[in-house]
């Protein structure tokens, strides 16, 4: 059986450092990351996805904990929460639910804390990824993928709206529990002038619709080939999610250069490799800046590297989109391309 690859999270750098030589030295698990801050625990569980997560009970505490403990949900590692006395976010838990806490003394020694980790379950086999989707009729019309995590939903409501009732196709990985998608939906739907649905296996890319990647079972890609359809792809994890805005965007670079890509505010990196292959393609990318982000991590990766051709405020970004394709889809831009 594999060994439980671990993440160590803890702010003390003498004990983190003690904990981290111990665990790295027991021959039955295999410490992939150890960090310092809840940033970097973050990007190193988006990053690595481990089986299991060791956080000292000081981390928890901390008001910015509620995103990491989201992630944490969303990719269900085994968690070990560890300090002198149980945090207060897990005093009314119920035995048995959410994350295990361990008395540690702040001296003791890590030999229980790795005895815990060794019980994170093994992680399930992916399902079976759907079947080809049958060829449909070519189309050369521009597609829009968009990404967002933390406050993407209201940054979604805001870019969305500006977009006519025949807008270019559109696909939205938004990080989000899985239950909450056909709301959000919904709720998009009901404030723009196209079409919002989840989006389902092998449906075209039409205009006027627009398709939100569905629950936390599938990634959301765009198929191969000369008619872009919608496919839901059960395999792993990619930059710590499932779905992915990294596994959206380098499938629709393949529709490059008649593909437009905004990176919305977000927590993590989650997004800019893809972005990087829709701009090297030759496509249209846009990242939200930093004034209103509600978290400037997904977008500024993407403008730090390099691959973020504009850097809009959010306001902007719908009507930027829609200029872009109308760009991307003319005869000059045609010419210009070939």
């Amino acid at each position: 059986m594999p060994k439980p690859r671990v993440l160590l999270a803890d702010g003390r750098p003498i004990r983190r450092a003690r904990l981290a030589e111990q665990l790295a030295a027991d021959g039955e698990i295999d410490l992939v990351a150890v960090s310092g801050s809840l940033t970097e625990a973050y990007n190193s569980t988006e990053a690595e996805t481990p089986d299991a997560v060791a956080i000292c009970g000081e981390m928890v505490e901390r008001p910015e904990f509620g995103m990491f403990g989201a992630l944490l949900k969303a990719l269900g590692p085994h968690c070990v929460i560890y300090g002198a006395q149980r945090p207060a976010r897990m005093r009314d838990r119920p035995a048995g639910k959410g994350p295990e806490f361990l008395p540690l003394d702040p001296t003791g020694s890590a030999a229980a804390l790795a005895e815990a980790l060794r019980r994170a379950p093994p992680r399930p086999a992916p399902a079976p990824t759907p079947p080809e989707i049958p060829e449909i009729a070519a189309q050369t019309l521009p597609v829009v993928a968009i990404g967002a995590s933390t406050g993407g939903v209201e940054a979604l409501q805001t870019v969305l709206a500006a977009f006519p009732e025949n807008c270019p196709p559109t696909v939205i990985v938004q990080h989000i529990r899985g239950d909450f998608t056909g709301n959000v939906a919904a709720r998009l739907d009901s404030s723009c002038a196209a079409h919002v649905s989840e989006a389902t296996h092998g449906a075209p890319l039409q205009p006027g619709r627009i398709y939100l990647a569905p629950g936390n079972e599938a990634h959301l890609t765009i198929g191969a080939g000369p008619a872009p359809a919608c496919r839901l792809d059960r395999t792993a994890p990619v930059s710590g999610h499932r779905p992915s805005v990294d596994a959206l965007m380098r499938s629709a670079a393949a529709h490059a250069p008649e593909v437009v890509g905004a990176l919305l505010t977000g927590m993590g990196r989650d997004g800019a490799d893809g972005m990087a292959a829709i701009h090297r393609g030759g496509g249209v990318t846009i990242a939200q800046d930093a004034a209103t982000s509600t978290v400037y991590g997904m977008p500024r990766v993407a403008v730090e590297m390099g691959v973020a051709e504009m850097v809009l405020p959010l306001p902007r970004i719908g009507a930027a989109i829609i200029e872009s394709c109308r760009r991307q889809s003319s005869p000059d831009r045609k010419r210009e391309m070939s």
